[in-house]
Order: structure tokens, then C-alpha cells, then sequence
């Protein structure tokens, strides 16, 4: 049998393979970690790149004013769509690591863990807005947390709660009908340099107001009709809204009905027995009320007719002195605070004194005791007189015959003198003589010539006054003279 020989390369031994493996792990050892540095600092120069990047975008937006405070979701990603990048920026390449926003400067920095105080974390649910005259605002930020991943040093993050604005009405919650109110607004801002200003809007109710100064205060009208009003006011920083709002409710009431009541037409004097009537008038704000009024008085007096209506009726009593009326305004049957008074004084009436016939008296210089001219006095309201007495009084220049009488008028005393003056020259003895008889309640006067013994007749010229006088006589004294009347005696050829 033949012995076949194997054809081809020999085979690896062992030895050989074990070789083999140890130069590739050294390759190995050397190459890789080569390798892994690159890629790390490939990740760092992205990361400081997209850093300036974002921090680019930002510094644009804030430039080119295209992000405001009045769009809701104007945040950082919305500035960083400006810039035509995407959301997937704001996450690091290197493991552990984030994107900070530092506030006060506008600085992005990419970091294990937050640099420190004021600066905010980047991400797809960034907490920054941005506000014109103000810049990037953070709105909130939760206390901890930290960088994207978890690599080491993942400290903490976020930023104080730092609001830009805020603004506050205050000013009265109620009123009443057709009154002004003035309203006050409180704004804030934390740049000291920020201009405020103060938009006004009535957003319900029936109101009005012609302020248009957008100044800190605020003055309505309000209607007619109750209920409330509701405003609403809107801070501006720099001319440009803030958002910042607040608002305000006023109640409204109608007006407390308001009353008035006044004697408008009645006297304030009278006499002793006179009819006399007094008129009110009220007024309410309310033209539904039902008005009537309650009469009363004090004093001397009979009430005639009702004492509810607005006029009321009284005669006064025998008894002079004050009457005092009042009257109280009553709404719809109650009673009200609000009255009126009014005060009459009552007398006894003044007597009239008339003469029968009228005039002067002429008698004849020569006439005796048979020649007699008659007076008779009447009064106005008759006194029932009764007997009285006589007596005179004379001086260098007149002579005085004089009368009393005594009568009594509804419980008052009087006295009626009744007296004749003969005015005579120094050494003339001349006069006329006068006598008085009651008859039905009127006087009765005679006048005749006195001779006086030498004297043949009285002389032309010497005229006598005769004057009627009633006087009230109270406490055993004669007091106010009532009224009084005269004529005079002429003496004729």
C-alpha cells in the first residue's frame, strides 16, 4: 500500500496563535484609548460650540425684538427657532452634562452641574420669557435638580422666582347710583429705569369714564341702575404691555330714598276766635312713595277737618299767646323723622274805633249848654262796658276832661278812656264840656261851650281834641295801648 503525502501550508501551532492575540491586545491598548480622547473632545468642542450657538440666538431674539411677552410660548426654543435650530441643541453631547442660561448677562455655559445663582437650565421645558425693556425673565424654576444624564457632579440647578411686573387696584367696593369713584393702581418693576404706564378698560357694568391720560388713577361715573362694575386695568413698561392685569369690582346700590317736609303756607299771627289754615308740602326721591302727613299742635286752638292731609285747619281759642304747629311727613303710612313747625302768635283783635258822624265837630263861639253837637263812637268788636268814673287834670296850657271805662273781652281786661283836652291861652278861661252815656254798647258824647264866669262867650280859636283810647289792663295795671282815634272841636264864628 502506497503512503499518501498531505499537500498545502502547515497549520498554526499553539504557540503561534497565542502570539497572534497578545500584539493585537496591545494594539489594542494602545489604539483605543487614542480613540475614546478624540471623540471626547469632539463632544466638549460641540457642546462650547452649541453653547455660543444658544447664547447667539438668545442675544438675537432679545435684538431683533421678534420674541414678546405677548406670545404665551415665547421661550428660548422659540428663540432658538429664530436661529433656524432645533431642539435637540439645548441636549449635550457629553454624558452628564447641560446648557445654562445665566440671566444678568445673557451668557449660555455648559456644565456638569449648575454654575450658581442665576442661572437656569435649557431644556425643551425651559422657565424663560422674554419681556421688552426687561429682557429674559426667569417665571419659575423648581429647586433642584440637575444637569441632563447623570453623570457626576449633577448639583443643582434652576433660579430664583424673580417676577418682572406686577400691578393692584384699590379704591372704594361700593357705591351708589350716578356717584364718582376714583380708582388707584399700584404698578412694579424691577428695572429701576422702566417707564409705567396704566391702561383702564371697564369691562362690565353700567359705568363711564372720560379719563384718558392712562395715569395711575382712574375715575368712573357709575349709572343708573345697580349691580356692579367691573374694571380692569393693564400695566405698560416703556409703552409696550406687560400682560401683568388686575381688576376690580364695585357694587352698586340705589340711593337711600332722601325726604323732605315744609309748611309752606300758613300765618304766624292771628286774633283770638280766627279761622286759619296751614298747607305742607313733601317730597320723596322715590316716585313711588305714597305721601301723607300727621298734624298736631300746643296752645289755644280747636283743630277743624282732618289732620292727615296737607292742609290743616285750626281757629284759634279765647285765649291769646303762641299756637305752635307741626306737621310729620309720613311714607306710605309710616312715619318719618322729618317735620316742620310753625309758631303763631295770638292776640286779642285790635278794636276799630269809628265816629258818627265822621269828622270834626263845630261849635258856635256863642253856643250855651242848650246847643249840643253828639258823637257816637262805635268799636269794631263791641265790649260790653260797664259804668266807669270821671275826673280831670289841668296846666298853664290845656285842661283835661277825661272818662273811664272798664269792659272785659274774652277773659282779658281792658279800659277805655275817653278824654277831652281844651287847649286855652295863659289867663283864657275858656273850655268845652263833653259828657258820656253807654248806650247798647256804643259811646255817646256831648259837646256843648262852657262859659266860664266873666266871659260872655268862648273865643274863636280855642279848639278842643276829643280822643278815644283802649288799653289792656293786666295784673292791676294798665300795659299795651290796643288802638286809639280822635277828632277835634272846632269853635266857629
Amino acid at each position: 500500500m502506497r503512503k499518501l503525502q498531505t499537500l498545502g501550508k502547515k497549520a498554526f501551532t499553539l504557540t503561534e496563535l497565542i502570539i497572534v492575540i497578545a500584539v493585537l491586545i496591545i494594539l489594542s491598548a494602545i489604539t483605543i484609548p487614542t480613540v475614546s480622547g478624540v471623540v471626547s473632545r469632539a463632544n466638549e468642542s460641540a457642546d462650547i460650540a452649541n453653547a455660543k450657538s444658544i447664547e447667539g440666538a438668545i442675544k438675537y431674539a432679545i435684538a431683533s425684538k421678534e420674541a414678546s411677552s405677548d406670545t404665551a410660548d415665547t421661550n428660548v426654543e422659540a428663540a432658538l427657532r429664530l436661529s433656524g435650530m432645533s431642539e435637540s441643541v439645548l441636549t449635550a453631547r457629553r454624558n452628564g452634562y447641560s446648557f445654562y442660561y445665566k440671566n444678568t448677562n445673557g451668557e449660555v455655559e455648559v456644565a456638569g452641574a449648575n454654575p450658581g445663582t442665576g442661572y437656569v437650565l435649557l431644556s425643551g421645558d425651559s422657565p424663560m420669557k422674554y419681556v421688552p425693556g426687561a429682557g429674559w425673565r426667569i417665571e419659575e424654576v423648581s429647586g433642584g435638580g440637575g444637569g441632563s444624564g447623570s453623570g457626576e457632579g449633577g448639583g443643582e440647578s434652576g433660579g430664583e422666582i424673580n417676577p418682572a411686573y406686577s400691578v393692584s387696584i384699590s379704591g372704594q367696593e361700593s357705591s351708589q347710583i350716578n356717584q364718582s369713584i376714583t380708582l388707584t393702581a399700584t404698578g412694579t418693576s424691577s428695572q429701576a429705569s422702566d417707564i409705567l404706564t396704566y391702561v383702564w378698560t371697564i369691562l362690565s357694568g353700567e359705568a363711564n369714564s372720560e379719563d384718558t391720560d392712562n395715569n395711575d388713577s382712574y375715575t368712573i361715573t357709575t349709572g343708573s341702575t345697580a349691580g356692579s362694575v367691573v374694571v380692569e386695568v393693564t400695566l405698560y413698561a416703556n409703552g409696550v404691555s406687560t400682560g401683568e392685569t388686575d381688576t376690580h369690582t364695585i357694587a352698586v346700590e340705589n340711593a337711600p330714598s332722601s325726604y323732605s317736609v315744609s309748611i309752606i303756607a300758613g300765618p304766624t299771627t292771628a286774633t283770638t276766635g280766627e279761622a286759619v289754615s296751614f298747607t305742607a308740602s313733601g317730597t320723596s326721591s322715590n316716585a313711588s312713595d305714597i305721601l301723607s302727613y300727621q298734624w298736631s299742635f300746643t296752645g289755644s286752638a280747636i283743630k277743624n277737618g282732618t289732620d292727615t292731609g296737607n292742609t290743616f285747619n285750626l281757629t284759634m281759642g279765647k285765649a291769646p299767646g303762641p299756637v305752635t304747629v307741626t306737621v310729620v311727613l309720613m311714607v306710605n303710612g309710616s312715619l318719618t323723622d322729618y317735620t316742620d313747625t310753625c309758631s303763631v302768635t295770638v292776640s286779642v283783635p285790635v278794636q276799630s274805633i269809628s265816629f258818627s258822624p265822621a269828622g270834626d265837630v263845630l261849635i258856635d263861639k256863642d253856643s250855651g249848654p242848650d246847643n249840643i253837637a253828639i258823637k257816637t263812637v262805635r268799636f269794631g268788636i263791641a265790649p260790653n262796658i260797664s259804668e266807669g268814673n270821671s275826673s280831670g287834670s289841668s296846666n298853664s296850657s290845656y285842661k283835661e276832661l277825661y272818662y273811664w271805662f272798664y269792659f272785659n273781652y274774652d277773659g282779658n281786661e281792658y279800659y277805655l278812656k275817653c278824654s277831652c283836652i281844651n287847649y286855652v291861652e295863659t289867663n283864657q278861661k275858656k273850655s268845652v264840656l263833653m259828657t258820656v252815656d253807654i248806650i247798647n254798647k256804643t259811646l255817646e258824647l256831648k259837646l256843648t261851650g262852657k262859659k266860664e264866669s266873666g266871659n260872655e262867650s268862648i273865643e274863636k280859636n280855642a279848639n278842643a281834641k276829643v280822643t278815644i283810647e283802649i288799653y289792656k289792663y293786666f295784673d292791676g295795671t294798665f300795659s299795651d295801648l290796643v288802638t286809639s282815634s280822635s277828632f277835634n272841636i272846632v269853635i266857629t264864628e
